[in-house]
């Protein structure tokens, strides 16, 4: 038996996509006294030198700081709260949750909701801590266990930009416990977020593998770009829903707004020429099919 599919989920990278600064620089270094270029030169060191994955050096370079106070994760989830956002955060999840102005009747009607999650290289209990904690589904971020005392000892979790690609699939299919197998099989008619459904939100080439999967999914039933959250300079309708297709309907376009959602489509073609395919299927322009297919390839 079929899943209801009539989820959107909206997916954020954090650092400068919902922030305009790293949330270490911003909340934990002040806290500490670490000194962000020094601190930030001992990871390019250990990637440079050692070979250690972006993440894993910086994760280990704190511990490393911190070795005489170590913090616990609740004192970290506590700097959370410290998190600055791009003007028009979180009032925009506030929009979300009231639908005005963002969900018409016909949504409604058709039982459309907006779900929204976030999937960051940096630390997920700093998130967690934050003002936009409460309007996020699941958070995923890299993570400490902890001793006896609760403080941090050693990276529990560690999220690479290609690893961010596994979260999309938990989110597909609703395996939100880190307990559950992702790659357990689930047939695609019974996965509650489709991945015609999900729009992703990034920032540059970390958010390039993302994209990629989520471009490469066939049939896309909705597809959506959202202005930059940093160019965005009010909250309002910052997303723009297409006509609710009916089930006679196969005719399903993609609407495509005024700005990137990541590096890799602006860098090539999407600043050359714009698509703006309106509601009603009309196409005003499109980019050249070799363009199109330059970054496909």
């Amino acid at each position: 038996m079929s899943t209801p599919q009539n989820t959107i989920a909206i997916v954020y990278d954090y650092d400068q996509t919902l922030s305009p600064s790293y949330m270490q620089d911003e909340v934990v270094f002040p806290a500490f006294g670490i000194k962000s270029e020094i601190f930030w030169r001992r990871c390019s060191e250990l990637v440079r030198d050692h070979g250690y994955d972006n993440e894993l050096a910086y994760m280990k370079v704190l511990l490393d700081q911190l070795e005489m106070v170590r913090p616990t994760n609740e004192e970290l989830k506590k700097l959370g709260s410290k998190l600055n956002f791009y003007q028009g955060l979180p009032e925009m999840f506030e929009e979300f949750r009231g639908g005005e102005g963002l969900l018409t009747a016909e949504h409604v009607a058709h039982g459309i909701t907006v779900v929204h999650y976030i999937i960051s290289s940096g630390l997920k209990v700093l998130i967690d801590g934050s003002r936009l904690a409460p309007y996020v589904r699941a958070i995923f971020g890299c993570e400490y266990a902890t001793d006896s005392e609760g403080r941090i000892t050693f990276p529990k979790r560690v999220i690479s930009h290609t690893q961010k690609t596994q979260f999309l699939f938990r989110i597909n299919k609703g395996f939100l416990d880190m307990s559950q197998d992702v790659n357990d099989h689930m047939d695609p008619e019974i996965r509650p977020i489709p991945f015609p459904n999900m729009i992703y939100v990034g920032d540059g080439p970390t958010d390039v593998p993302c994209c990629t999967v989520i471009r490469k999914t066939e049939d896309r039933r909705l597809r959506f770009i959202i202005p930059t959250i940093r160019s965005a300079s009010v909250s309002r309708n910052v997303i723009s829903f297409p006509r609710m297709p009916t089930a006679s309907d196969t005719s399903r376009r993609p609407i495509i707004g005024r700005t990137r959602t990541c590096g890799c489509c602006s860098s090539r073609w999407w600043k050359k020429r714009r698509i703006a395919w309106s509601n009603n299927g009309s196409s005003q322009s499109r980019p050249a099919r070799s363009a199109r297919r330059s970054i496909e390839n």
